[in-house]
């Protein structure tokens, strides 16, 4: 199984969440507001992706996750699903890989919502590492 992160749009429509001339603000308890999804998009986004066969995890902030075999995710996002050498997945998507999916394939009106569809690294530490003195 493999799972990725959906992040989506704010309601307002803004391009980013956190996105400011210059760099990024982080998102604080003051600022969450403005960084939400609209509720109804974010339902419309977890529908699809539930019809499209994905298990999807729940809307925590401005996101939330899809679980599905990587077939499943070459079927919907188009091409090829790859796990590399440190056991995470990425895209192939033209000359370089990419953790994050590309968007074309999905319907216009879930893909206005979504920021992007991104697999995450796992982090360097963990069961794997725990048994090991540097």
């Amino acid at each position: 199984m493999v799972s990725a992160l959906v992040i989506l749009k704010p309601a307002g429509g803004a391009s980013e969440p956190g996105r400011q001339p210059g760099g990024f603000e982080n998102t604080t308890t003051a600022n969450i507001a403005s960084r939400l999804p609209d509720a109804s998009a974010a339902k419309s986004a977890v529908a699809h992706m539930k019809a499209a066969g994905f298990k999807c995890g729940p809307l925590v902030g401005t996101s939330f996750s899809v679980e599905g075999a990587a077939s499943l995710f070459s079927k919907v996002f188009g091409g090829a699903i790859r796990e590399n050498d440190r056991g995470y997945f990425h895209a192939e998507e033209g000359k370089e890989p990419s953790r994050a999916l590309p968007l074309r394939n999905l319907p216009p009106a879930v893909r206005s919502v979504i920021s992007t569809i991104t697999f995450l690294e796992p982090p360097d530490f963990g069961p794997g590492n725990f048994g090991t003195n540097p």
